[in-house]
């Protein structure tokens, strides 16, 4: 049996979408891993960030979502706006019960504002909404656009998976050895893009 995590085009075509990184509290994804003979390997998240914004290509020795770490060579009054729409996401998020969301004190209100215009009301800098953006499409919090989703699902999703826990998640598989030994884990750079 072939494991793979693919998505099929509108012609029929499919396309690989690579490696799917499971956290230690994964108990049921991880057995199943074990039981199909999927081979893992450790997902190294030490070493720099390599942020890719705008005109600004850099490595920092830090991370996002927060900003943990030396900041990102961008103006510090954009890492702040960007940091405090994250406290906020954080403080909204501990509002909202893992198993039972809808029973959030603010759950309507939150349902009916989408993430993008929680930005447009939180924020005031293009990084801070990119912040988001990045986190939304690609970070644990699920493969959504950010005028797709509500802020109830938003926070829903830092709720059960924490952006600012990364030390709890660092186990990943893949279905091959080649990912394992892709050039960014070879070199001991970090795989993380922002």
């Amino acid at each position: 049996m072939v494991v793979c995590c693919a998505s099929k085009l509108r012609d029929g075509a499919y396309v690989d979408l690579g490696g799917q990184w499971v956290g230690p509290t994964q108990d049921r994804i991880l057995a199943l891993a074990d039981e199909l003979g999927v081979e893992r390997f450790p997902w190294y998240h030490n070493g720099d960030t390599l942020l890719v914004y705008r005109e600004i290509v850099a490595r920092f020795h830090g991370d996002f979502p927060p900003f943990t770490g030396d900041p990102p060579p961008l103006p510090p009054e954009d890492v702040s706006d960007a940091d405090n729409a994250w406290t906020l996401l954080e403080s909204i998020a501990a509002t909202v019960p893992p198993d039972a969301p809808w029973t959030a004190p603010n759950a309507l209100s939150l349902d009916r504002e989408t993430l993008t215009d929680w930005l447009d009301r939180t924020t005031h800098t293009d990084l801070a909404r990119f912040v988001f953006a990045q986190a939304a499409r690609i970070g644990g919090n699920g493969a959504f656009e950010p005028d797709e989703v509500s802020m109830l699902h938003m926070a829903y999703t830092q709720s059960t998976s924490p952006q600012a826990e990364p030390d709890k998640f660092r186990s990943c598989w893949s279905q091959s050895s080649a990912t394992a030994s892709s050039p960014a884990r070879s070199s001991g750079a970090s795989n993380r893009t922002i």
